[in-house]
């Protein structure tokens, strides 16, 4: 039994031998108040611990190459114009950075302008990608970052900041045009941005 729930149960009081069976109003008032409060708490940290336990530990970090692709799913209509999934796959737009192994860019849908989405277009990424959208549009990826390298890491052969960046430009249309050249990673667009970050 973890020390959390044995320092609550240890200040629950010995029932009474005559205190006979518990009805309905009996069960809840043994949990108010303090007491129950020490209950909660144990069964957060109780809960909090199994959920840091479940996560990876940094020695055993992958990266994207390592991991099953994330999956989209795409909603539309159909001819009938009923609402169906039009597909539940990998995007058909990932970009692997070579010059950064494990940097994975998922590019999963995009609009142009203020859209008028009729549920009938076909999948936006088939066309490509871009850095960033432009007025009105949206733009939704997924980036998948490769874990903190082990000390000593040293990039591919070859591989300067201007030839990395370059290869980012090329595949995902300007987005290298935008980094700082003193602050690897670093830079300013003209979005608004919403960003999640999640350990895989």
């Amino acid at each position: 039994m973890s020390k959390f729930s044995w320092r609550w149960l240890s200040r629950q009081k010995p029932k009474p031998s005559n205190a006979g069976s518990l009805d309905a109003a009996q069960g809840t008032e043994r949990f108010a108040g303090s007491d129950r409060r020490q209950l909660l708490q144990a069964l957060s940290a109780i809960a909090a611990g199994g959920a840091l336990a479940a996560l990876p530990q940094s020695s055993d970090a992958k990266d994207a190459s390592e991991l099953p692709p994330p999956k989209r799913v795409v909603t539309g209509r159909d001819e009938a114009g009923k609402s169906v999934f039009k597909s539940f796959d990998v995007t058909s737009k990932v970009v692997e950075i070579d010059a950064n192994p494990g940097l994975t860019f998922y590019e999963l849908y995009m609009t142009e302008g203020v859209p008028g989405l009729t549920g009938l277009e076909p999948d936006p990424m088939l066309k490509g990608t871009r850095a960033f959208p432009g007025p009105g549009g949206t733009m939704f990826r997924l980036i998948s970052y490769p874990p903190k390298r082990l000390e000593g890491w040293k990039p591919p052969p070859g591989v300067t900041m201007e030839s990395g960046l370059r290869e980012l430009s090329d595949k995902v249309p300007g987005m290298g045009d935008h980094f700082e050249r003193d602050a690897p990673g670093m830079h300013t667009s003209d979005t608004i941005t919403e960003s999640w970050f999640a350990a895989r």
